[in-house]
């Protein structure tokens, strides 16, 4: 862990999130408010692939109560300096409870991802949030690296109780990497009547990578 001069710590070597973070943890400012104008103070988030806390950081100074999955080491130490009081956990979000292996990305920890566990000398554990026992969730964000269609499997019965709000990246090449596809987790969503918005102005379905807004049918956002 390092700290910068503004006691944000970042992961040794990860030179990307050094760059960003020096003017503040919460470096993508208009990112975090796509997700505070769906939240209240109060409410409960589900975040899987949490990094070092920079939308963590966010929900939890608009008033939410953030249960954060990070199973990268490094970056969960740094997680748990920037957003003490976030409620975070050393394991990542799958369809089942399973050990995998994991490559680490030196420079953008961020980029790290799961693999076969014969393929890599290091692991990490995988968990269904069904099996967990947390307060029901208003919103459930996952950037974890092509593992999102498992993350939602691992949530069904979560998902279809509660019909949060789902906010996910896109990145078709870590999808295929985890053998499954944008079509795949659009499938799965439109299934059970969410309905899917790109969130960024300068993306479109089909492109390399962008995050989508997930909301169930006749949804209203809260009123600020």
């Amino acid at each position: 862990m390092k700290l910068l001069p503004n006691d944000v710590a970042v992961v040794e070597g990860d030179t990307l999130h050094a760059e960003w973070c020096k003017g503040g943890l919460i470096h993508d400012r208009w990112f975090a408010d796509q997700l505070i104008a769906h939240l209240s103070v109060g409410d409960v988030v589900y975040e899987g692939g949490a990094n070092i806390g920079t939308l963590t950081r966010a929900m939890l100074d608009h008033g939410c109560r953030v249960f954060a999955f990070e199973p990268n080491p490094p970056t969960l130490e740094c997680l748990r300096h920037n957003c003490p009081d976030a409620a975070s956990y050393g394991f990542g979000l799958g369809a089942f409870k399973q050990t995998v292996g994991f490559v680490h990305n030196t420079k953008n920890a961020g980029a790290s991802a799961v693999t076969d566990v014969r393929e890599s000398s290091s692991c990490v554990k995988l968990v269904a949030l069904d099996r967990m026992s947390l307060p029901p969730p208003k919103l459930i964000k996952l950037d974890i690296e092509g593992c999102e269609l498992r993350a939602l499997q691992g949530a069904r019965k979560t998902i279809a109780e509660h019909q949060p709000v789902i906010v996910l990246e896109i990145n078709q090449t870590a999808l295929a990497a985890q053998g499954t596809s944008e079509a795949e987790v659009v499938e799965w969503l439109l299934n059970r009547f969410y309905v899917l918005t790109v969130i960024q102005p300068d993306c479109k379905w089909g492109d390399p990578q962008f995050d989508v807004l997930a909301v169930p049918k006749d949804y209203t956002a809260p009123v600020k």
